[in-house]
């Protein structure tokens, strides 16, 4: 336990390292892209998986379509700063920086009030599976985008990461977050999950 603290504070460090780097002489930031992911292309459509391969190109549904759309994602600390933040226009932003992560080539991210759920699915380099070390970094990408996080459930069981993409979808679509917070918070508690 003392372990991970110690890497939260380190994370913890580097961001404000960071931050205080962007200001200029009079404390304000200065005209400088906050994250290294802008300008990352995604698929943004309502039927797509919202998620990227190696050359930067929307992944095929279970259907064998890709819809790949370019979005500029917004900045890391947009939740903080702005005190909501809007997990419905903003998820595909946030999937491209957990896709970022080494081990995983693909996620889908779905937030239901203070919990959020995220699907992975590793990347063909990696031979392992789900590890605490890998939901700490999700959930730093994800706690960092919006604060009012309290609870990073991560899974990468096939059947769940099916079904996580379908709710993402449907949020997408217009379906209500109350209607889908039974199915969401079903694999939340889910054995295989990690939180």
């Amino acid at each position: 336990m003392k372990r991970n603290a110690f890497w939260y504070a380190l994370v913890l460090v580097c961001c404000a390292a960071s931050l205080t780097a962007c200001m200029n002489s009079t404390g304000t930031p200065e005209a400088v892209n906050p994250t290294p992911f802008a300008a990352q292309t995604a698929d943004v459509s309502p039927t797509g998986t919202g998620m990227l391969n190696d050359n930067g190109t929307g992944l095929s549904t279970d259907n064998g379509a890709a819809n790949p759309q370019t979005v500029t994602s917004a900045p890391a600390q947009q939740g903080a700063a702005s005190g909501t933040f809007d997990w419905t226009s903003n998820a595909g932003d946030i999937e491209n920086r957990i896709n970022q992560i080494s081990e995983i080539a693909e996620s889908r991210v779905v937030v239901n009030e203070d919990t959020a759920l995220v699907a992975v699915k590793f990347a063909p380099s990696y031979q392992g599976e789900m590890t605490e070390r890998i939901r700490e970094m999700v959930a730093a990408v994800i706690m960092e985008a919006d604060p009012a996080v309290k609870t990073v459930a991560v899974t990468a069981e096939e059947t769940d990461v099916q079904t996580v993409g379908s709710i993402a979808d449907r949020i997408a679509a217009g379906t209500g977050i109350k209607e889908l917070a039974e199915e969401i918070e079903k694999i939340v508690r889910n054995a295989t999950t990690m939180r």
